[in-house]
């Protein structure tokens, strides 16, 4: 393509708006840039579209050339977009599902440790129980050791020594 016609191209894509502009690959703005030669005759009528404006045919042809570029790049953002909504979905329905395994665990589990609680019920009733018998033989001791310890003061001292050998053996009031 002639430098000059890659000017009016250069001057045509300037003017598009910066969002149209964005579309056109990178690697055509930068050849158009290498190669174009400034020519100060040619002008653009910036109020008239590209279509209505009096261009050569080879700028026409290097236009549509860019025009599938961009047209192709648009069907692939479009699928790749179509791609990603489609791959967000299935994991809404994934993560949906995720916690639904999650929270049916946490359902076996509080089951598991809810069928736990009778035999742990169960085994403080035994224990409570075992506490009050033990509870009552130490008081039945303590009423014992009064009566034991009434009849062993009544002993003259000298007995009550001959009675109390071991040393580590304390009489208890």
């Amino acid at each position: 393509m002639k430098s000059k016609s890659l000017y009016q191209v250069k001057l045509l894509l300037e003017n598009l708006p910066q969002s149209e502009y964005n579309l056109i690959p990178q690697e055509d703005i930068d050849y158009i840039e290498r190669n174009c030669e400034y020519d100060e005759n040619l002008k653009i009528d910036s109020n008239i579209s590209i279509k209505n404006q009096k261009l050569d045919t080879e700028v026409q042809e290097y236009l549509e050339k860019i025009m599938k570029k961009v047209n192709e790049k648009k069907r692939k953002d479009y699928e790749i977009t179509q791609y990603i909504k489609s791959v967000k979905e299935s994991n809404k329905h994934f993560d949906t599902t995720m916690e639904n395994i999650t929270l049916k665990k946490h359902i076996e589990l509080f089951k598991k440790e809810n069928s736990k609680i009778p035999e742990v019920k169960k085994l403080l009733e035994e224990y409570q129980e075992l506490l009050n018998q033990k509870n009552q033989e130490i008081a039945d001791l303590k009423e014992k050791n009064k009566y034991l310890y009434s009849l062993i003061l009544k002993f003259p001292k000298i007995l009550r020594k001959i009675f109390i050998k071991d040393s580590n053996t304390k009489l208890l009031k």
